[in-house]
């Protein structure tokens, strides 16, 4: 019997709170919680409230949503200000008086859309800027409250058509990075396939796309990676990110992975912000069937859509259908996962020897045999095979499944 499903992980344009927000933007999110305390000149306010700034790097340009509660007094003035927590800083972007907000009561509400930032971006993204209203009982500020960027979603995509001299290399590469920028905190979690040449060094350079930059963030060379054959595997906890923050966030860097044969970079990948929802989405397929000899596997197929890389969980499992009443199953299976091509790109048959195998028992969905086995992977956009098979020609009923999970 020879099974295959079809599983399309869709990927969807990030929603923000104000606007659709175009594929080809470069959205930070900043939050505010606004009080009196915050001020530094005395306020004896009772009103509280929130703002969600969408910053758009690439742009320079902003959208703003506040909403105060208990502000009796008519609103003089607001502004964007650049200072740290606890010190007053000078006005760089102005938003209006009472005209330009909503009042029920005592609760104000207002949006701004596709303001420009008449301040630093550096200083923004570092944490450096504040929301402040004025009123005339409070001139200087009734309530005010600091602009923090939340935790931003990278993703690059890297081959050696992208390099600044191109190359005929077939290796591929994907990444998903999460970047803090008022910290300047990274991890990068990133996968290399058909990486035939020894791999020499990797880095975060800056340049824009089709042109060289130098290195801002070393990575490492091989032996930092944990190598199946001709595939590779990392992650990069928690790391201080060398670089220019804005250029990182606007599109101005790139990873970069070095072989002997192409010193200069073998595959590169524009790091882009991630137009991804944030929301938790958890897709599965699942496929059950008789896995025999020779062309009588199981395959699973699925197709990672758009232009972002995704986690992929892929299993192959046989002994713990026991479990649940299942009779003739598959006792060793292996799992090996191709490209459109037909061309392999990884194989496994015990998932404690697989990439990032810690992390399955937080994931939740990982084999519980030992016997079993699992690739988690991190994939470029394109279509893929899960091929199962038994271990030495042993045969049974086994189930094969992949899932898309957050990084």
């Amino acid at each position: 019997m020879n099974n295959t499903r079809f599983l399309g992980f869709r990927l969807l344009g990030a929603l923000g709170a104000l606007s659709l927000v175009p594929v080809s933007a470069q959205i930070v999110e900043l939050r505010a919680t606004i009080n009196a305390q915050q001020e530094t000149t005395a306020s004896a306010s009772p009103a509280t409230g929130t703002a969600v700034m969408l910053y758009d790097v690439a742009t320079n340009k902003f959208d703003l949503t506040v909403t105060i509660e208990n502000f009796a007094n008519p609103i003089t003035n607001s502004h964007i200000h650049e200072g740290a927590v606890g010190v007053a800083g000078g006005v760089v972007t102005g938003l209006g008086a009472e005209a330009v907000y909503q009042r029920s009561g005592n609760t104000v509400t207002a949006t701004f859309a596709g303001v420009t930032h008449g301040g630093s971006p550096a200083t923004l993204l570092s944490g450096g800027a504040y929301y402040n209203v004025h009123s005339a009982t409070y001139p200087g500020g009734e309530v005010r409250g600091q602009l923090l960027p939340q935790p931003v979603k990278l993703v690059a995509v890297l081959d050696g058509a992208h390099e600044s001299t191109p190359n005929t290399s077939t290796a591929v590469g994907a990444a998903l990075i999460t970047f803090q920028p008022d910290t300047k905190k990274i991890t990068t979690r990133i996968n290399v396939y058909r990486f035939t040449n020894p791999l020499t060094n990797s880095h975060y350079h800056e340049a824009d796309p089709g042109t060289a930059g130098g290195v801002v963030h070393g990575l490492g060379g091989a032996s930092v990676y944990t190598r199946t054959g001709d595939s590779y595997g990392a992650v990069f906890a928690d790391q201080t990110y060398g670089g220019d923050t804005v250029k990182l966030l606007a599109g101005g860097a790139y990873l970069n992975v070095h072989s002997d044969v192409y010193p200069g970079g073998e595959i590169r990948g524009q790091v882009q912000v991630s137009n991804r929802t944030t929301e938790s989405r958890l897709v599965n397929v699942s496929n059950r069937g008789w896995v025999g000899t020779g062309d009588q596997v199981l395959i699973t197929g699925f197709v990672i859509e758009g232009g972002e890389p995704l986690r992929v969980l892929v299993t192959a499992r046989g002994q713990s259908l026991a479990a649940a009443g299942v009779t003739g199953v598959l006792a060793d299976p292996m799992v090996s996962l191709h490209d459109a091509q037909s061309r392999q790109l990884l194989t496994n048959d015990k998932f404690t020897e697989t990439f990032g195998a810690g992390e399955l028992p937080a994931i939740g969905y990982g084999p519980s045999n030992l016997d079993e086995a699992a690739l988690l992977v991190i994939l470029p956009p394109g279509a893929y095979t899960a091929i199962t098979s038994g271990v030495g020609g042993t045969t049974g009923i086994a189930i094969s499944e992949a899932y898309e999970v957050q990084p």
